[in-house]
């Protein structure tokens, strides 16, 4: 039971990242729509500010698709020299005492952002006169996010204690 939510959480974060990754050619475009427009007519403030929310899309949300693939970066000086089971205590301790802590931290502020952007005083948009409206949406990735990052954590911590391998090596 506990190894198949584990696996779920997997694979969901692999879905989403993979389907996430597609923003990146998004992105590519609406930089050289940007670069274009800017080059004729001077440019438009709205399609930075789409680029900018596909960057933070991409970012936030294919997070936890790196970690499950075990593929996010970590300060590899002893790690890949252990045993699986090794690994397995590093990865637990690690989830236990760094990432559970540091995305509570970011879940609980990045909540108190995303809220303040929802206020009754009116819905944040930005601040350029020809921006986009509705920032609080890309503010709520970052909770969002971070939630997903913690499943994921905890699935990578379970799935080395129960010997599994990572996606990218089965």
């Amino acid at each position: 039971m506990v190894r198949r939510v584990g696996q779920a959480v997997t694979d969901a974060n692999l879905a989403l990242g993979n389907l996430i990754s597609w923003y990146g050619a998004g992105l590519v475009a609406v930089v050289a729509i940007d670069v274009l427009s800017s080059a004729l007519r001077g440019g438009s403030v709205a399609w930075q500010e789409v680029g900018w929310h596909l960057f933070a899309g991409l970012l936030l949300l294919t997070a936890p698709m790196t970690l499950a693939e075990d593929r996010h970066v970590r300060v590899d000086v002893f790690y890949h020299k252990c045993r699986p089971k090794t690994r397995a205590w590093i990865n637990l301790v690690g989830v236990a005492a760094l990432l559970t802590p540091f995305c509570g931290v970011v879940i609980w502020e990045g909540m108190q952002f995303t809220r303040a952007a929802f206020l009754p005083s009116g819905w944040e948009a930005s601040a350029n006169d020809n921006g986009l409206p509705l920032r609080g949406i890309v503010r709520a990735l970052i909770p969002f996010s971070f939630v997903l990052l913690w499943l994921q954590g905890m699935a990578t911590a379970l799935r080395g204690v129960l010997g599994d391998k990572p996606p990218c090596e089965a």
